[in-house]
């Protein structure tokens, strides 16, 4: 309900021209960012003009360093996007090839805040923030133990800790050895997350580490990273504790299972004649094994 009144507001509120994309007051964007829970914001202006004061929340593209031509599809279409420079120019410049980029799929939905940032008589913010602030939970990943060739899935959130605009959040994909992430560019809402999934598949034994990053939007700074880590092994037959020897302490596992201390995390793995049945037969294989291993 709250968007669709913003968008009927923004329908009011404006004046409607030949051109697809609209101009907007300082006072008219205040009201809708308090009102419009999805618009984004972005400042086509270069780093140093948008680290000494920009509007909070607001995503970097420099136009004249030509970042923004490389990146704006970044941007998602069907969103409100409201371009701003230091006084109307280069924002203007840029919503000017908004409005025809990829065939209109940005038409309507292309706003310019006149006389820039000079113009806004309200708070600004400093520092090089990119976008709304982001945290992600959990910074880590820690797989269990799994055998080579096998495969096990792990997820983290993205959360987007603003109130007011909505961030562009990039994940870039990942294929590295034992670990697989799908690249993904989405909006996420304020106080909304997005849900990231990792793959662990060793191909091997050994210890696998590595690094997944979420960037913001256009200059993507602010990089924040989540650590993998995973462990392979090929596990033995009677290895039921997954230490990578048979000995007496699977001995003691399968007694346990067997006076009916059940343990279902290791239960497959105790059926060592493959017969469907724990038993003492079980237990008979087992001691062969760890008297070969001796």
């Amino acid at each position: 309900m709250k968007n669709i009144l913003a968008a009927v507001s923004l329908v009011l509120m404006l004046v409607t021209t030949s051109l697809a994309y609209q101009n907007v007051t300082p006072e008219q964007l205040l009201s809708l960012m308090a009102t419009n829970d999805s618009l984004i914001l972005v400042d086509v202006r270069e780093p140093f003009e948008f680290d000494s004061g920009h509007i909070g929340g607001a995503h970097l593209y420099p136009f004249n360093s030509g970042l923004f031509a490389v990146k704006y599809a970044e941007l998602p279409a069907g969103f409100p996007l409201f371009f701003y420079c230091r006084s109307g120019f280069r924002s203007g410049q840029a919503v000017e090839f908004m409005d025809a980029a990829d065939g209109g799929v940005y038409y309507g939905n292309v706003f310019n805040l006149t006389g820039g940032i000079d113009g806004w008589p309200y708070a600004v913010a400093t520092g090089g923030q990119d976008g709304p602030a982001l945290i992600i939970e959990p910074d880590s990943l820690l797989f269990d133990v799994i055998m080579p060739g096998a495969e096990a899935e792990l997820s983290f959130t993205v959360v987007n800790t603003a109130t007011q605009s909505t961030a562009v959040v990039l994940i870039p994909p990942l294929e590295a050895q034992g670990f697989t992430v799908m690249a993904d560019t989405a909006a996420v809402l304020p106080g909304d997350s997005l849900t990231v999934t990792v793959t662990f598949h060793p191909a091997r034994n050994g210890l696998y580490a590595d690094s997944v990053f979420v960037f913001h939007g256009g200059a993507g700074r602010n990089a924040l990273a989540v650590t993998l880590d995973g462990n392979s092994v090929q596990l033995l037959t009677g290895d039921i504790d997954s230490n990578g020897e048979v000995n007496i302490l699977d001995l003691l596992e399968l007694l346990k299972e067997l006076s009916g201390k059940n343990n279902d995390g290791v239960r497959e793995r105790m059926d060592l004649n493959a017969d469907g049945v724990l038993n003492i037969f079980d237990l008979l294989r087992l001691l062969l094994l760890i008297r070969m291993g001796s």
